[in-house]
């Protein structure tokens, strides 16, 4: 083949380039500004019910020995959900490293924060990362599904189980009212999704989604995945424990803040403030949970009977362990996944 011929096919057949990434748009800006101005509130109105000086001291004599204890729990949080997809992928007839999954874990939560998508976006990327690692995308698929649907079942066990001890604790009205409209959210959504696969089942519709090629795929994955959630009973319910874990020690995460500070609250405030910061933050999805989340948290802490100047200080303690820190190094593993060009196909007649 000719020089010409070479620079011709080059110039045909270039080298692959990485997507640019696109600047925040104006939806997107004034949903991240929302986001800082409802967390500035939450603390702003914690100094005011609360002593500036307290907070002040509560930061000066923070512990470090404790904080690294709660990232240690951080850790565990991430590991167990890198050990549930390592469960699920040996299952579905592939594997990973423990190592590698759990940094996949840290990419999952960056793209769920940097896309809210209520974890679409984070499961977008891991199936991404599974299939560079040769798991075919239904396998991939079926792994996310695992891991979602044990999440939410856990999710909405952990609410109740707070409830009740928000119950029998002697909370306020207002917040009893705020959790019983919670449930009954989670209980719509959860028939929502039912009364979607019911429809999808009926024969007329069926017929017409087997005739367009891209529904017939995604049914064909949908139908994987739910025969791989309801066949494997088993691992979905490994998966439930695995996630539970994960709360755990979230909550062990949150406990070891107020050690930190020279505070003390009881392990099951501690999982009950977790897991009500969490409802507070799917029910008002700002940007990274930010305002909603911390919010939801100094309340349950409050009404649970801990300072407000200790709540405000170890839930931003807490929300440094478990949301700051990991995100940087999952922005590093999105990057490492996402912007990797692939190697250039060997030229014709080169050896």
């Amino acid at each position: 083949m000719s020089g010409q011929e070479n620079g011709d096919q080059e110039k045909a057949d270039p080298a692959p380039r990485p997507a640019r990434v696109q600047p925040f748009g104006p939806m997107r800006r004034a949903a991240l500004l929302l986001a800082f101005m409802l967390f500035a509130g939450v603390v702003l109105f914690s100094l005011q019910a609360g002593e500036i000086a307290d907070v002040a001291e509560h930061f000066a004599q923070t512990r470090l020995a404790w904080v690294l204890a709660g990232a240690g729990a951080q850790i565990f949080a991430f590991l167990s959900l890198a050990l549930l997809w390592k469960s699920a992928l040996q299952r579905l007839g592939s594997d990973g490293g423990v190592a590698d999954l759990f940094l996949l874990s840290l990419g999952k939560l960056f793209a769920d924060q940097a896309v809210p998508s209520v974890g679409v976006s984070g499961g977008f990327f891991i199936v991404h990362a599974f299939a560079r690692r040769g798991a075919p995308e239904r396998v991939g698929l079926a792994v996310f599904a695992f891991s979602a649907a044990a999440m939410i079942v856990m999710f909405i066990l952990s609410v109740i189980a707070s409830f009740i001890f928000v119950t029998m604790s002697g909370a306020g009205p207002e917040f009893l009212t705020l959790e019983s409209a919670s449930l009954a959210l989670l209980a719509i959504a959860a028939l929502s999704v039912m009364l979607t696969f019911g429809v999808l089942r009926i024969p007329f519709i069926r017929r017409r989604l087997q005739a367009n090629p891209t529904a017939r795929r995604l049914t064909g994955v949908l139908r994987f995945t739910i025969e791989s959630l309801t066949q494997d009973k088993a691992l979905f319910l490994k998966s439930v424990v695995l996630q539970s874990g994960g709360r755990l020690f979230d909550a062990a995460t949150l406990w070891t803040c107020f050690l930190a500070i020279e505070q003390s609250v009881d392990p099951q405030v501690a999982f009950a403030a977790v897991s009500i910061a969490a409802l507070a933050a799917t029910i008002a999805p700002t940007p990274m949970g930010l305002g909603s989340f911390e919010g939801g948290m100094v309340a349950a802490l409050t009404s649970l009977g801990a300072p407000i100047e200790a709540a405000l200080t170890a839930t931003i303690i807490y929300r440094g362990l478990s949301l700051w820190l990991p995100l940087g190094i999952g922005f590093l593993v999105v990057n490492r996944e996402l912007l990797i060009l692939r190697p250039k196909k060997a030229k014709a007649g080169s050896p």
